[in-house]
């Protein structure tokens, strides 16, 4: 492959963010003459200069407003994101689910009774849908307190789930080997029946 084409298609295959570089480098520079080598250089001198310039793009999981309508969806991707953010939680929290003194905030009582609770949604809905601004530390870990009791609970379903899935598989085990028996009773009488037309003829 010529260094040209080389060049050419490694332009054409730059994201987006790299448009007004390609444009600037095309329009500057003739294609044909140009290395590979110093195109790579020059496209990587601009992503550093682009990484300096562009802010942390990232949501916060109490930042997030419920426009849509698809509201498991929006769950799972604030789910996901406290996943990903929790280890950072911890940490900050000096390695602890809560706030100060020797008792946490919330304990295994609070979260089974917050399961049988119908408010906790519209709690949970109204602390995520929150856009004040920058959160406090007591309202973040509100926030991922009442995330971790949706977990809990999705948790619970996921776990009651599996245990039905499991009963019904032993059941669909226990179905197939009475099928399995019957086709065997099935061909034992057939191969009777076959004698017997054999011995009339």
């Amino acid at each position: 492959m010529s260094n040209e084409k080389l060049v050419k298609k490694v332009l054409r295959m730059l994201p987006k963010r790299f448009a007004h570089k390609v444009t600037a480098i095309e329009e500057a520079q003739d294609l044909s003459i140009m290395g590979f080598d110093e195109l790579i250089e020059n496209l990587t001198t601009f992503e550093m200069t682009l990484e300096i310039t562009e802010p942390a793009k990232g949501k916060g999981v109490a930042l997030q407003a419920s426009n849509s309508e698809n509201g498991e969806e929006n769950l799972a991707e604030t789910l996901n994101m406290l996943v990903k953010n929790f280890n950072k939680t911890l940490k900050r929290f000096n390695k602890k689910p809560y706030f100060g003194g020797s008792t946490p905030a919330f304990t295994a009582r609070d979260i089974q009774e917050a399961m049988v609770n119908p408010s906790v949604n519209e709690c949970l809905a109204d602390n995520l849908s929150d856009d004040e601004g920058d959160l406090t530390e007591e309202e973040l870990t509100a926030n991922y307190q009442l995330l971790f009791i949706k977990w809990s609970k999705l948790t619970q379903t996921y776990t009651s789930g599996e245990i039905e899935r499991a009963a019904l598989k032993k059941n669909n085990d226990e179905l197939l080997k009475i099928v399995e028996e019957q086709n065997l009773e099935i061909c034992i009488l057939k191969d009777k029946v076959d004698g017997m037309v054999k011995g009339i003829k």
